[in-house]
């Protein structure tokens, strides 16, 4: 009888395990994640990205050295990262999402129009951008957002928004090839 209750509470253990698949990650679970810079202790090998993924942590993209750019589950905060091949995890702050060095204080009454070129984790649903401004186009994880300046800090503080970049207004339409 001991056997079988030790047998069932491994297999519920097991079981319990929080399974992260990052790759299927919807807007709805962005506020569970977090998103920046990720310093290594080395170069990781496609089989560390691969045990890192499946305990939440994503590398997305390699900005240099031992240096990468990520997202991982918020529990993250409370790893020991002593026993990974993480050094150390830094959240993007907002104003670290915007580019050119843009200062949110100085465009909250700014009502000139901007295009925002905006990146995202996941796919957004456009009602969230479309109450901002209007939608140019959009491919991928990537929107082109006609919008005024004062709109860029509530579109920056979204969960899913990765990267925020003014654009010069085009007053001719893009050529096609």
């Amino acid at each position: 009888m001991k056997n079988i209750v030790l047998l069932s509470l491994i297999y519920l253990t097991i079981s319990c395990k929080p399974s992260y698949n990052l790759a299927a990650l919807k807007e709805s679970g962005c506020g569970d994640y977090r998103f920046g810079m990720i310093e290594c202790k080395r170069l990781l090998k496609d089989e560390d990205k691969a045990l890192l993924e499946k305990k939440g942590l994503l590398i997305q993209d390699h900005l240099f050295d031992q240096v990468y750019q990520g997202i991982w589950y918020k529990n993250w905060d409370k790893i020991n990262l002593k026993a990974t091949p993480i050094r150390k995890l830094k959240q993007y702050q907002i104003s670290e999402k915007l580019s050119e060095g843009i200062q949110l204080a100085l465009l909250k009454d700014d009502t000139r129009t901007c295009n925002l070129l905006i990146q995202v984790i996941t796919p957004l649903d456009q009602s969230f951008l479309t109450q901002y401004g209007k939608i140019l186009n959009h491919k991928d994880l990537l929107y082109r957002v006609e919008t005024q300046y004062k709109n860029i800090e509530p579109i920056v503080q979204h969960p899913c928004i990765k990267h925020v970049s003014v654009l010069k207004l085009q007053d001719f339409p893009d050529k096609k090839d």
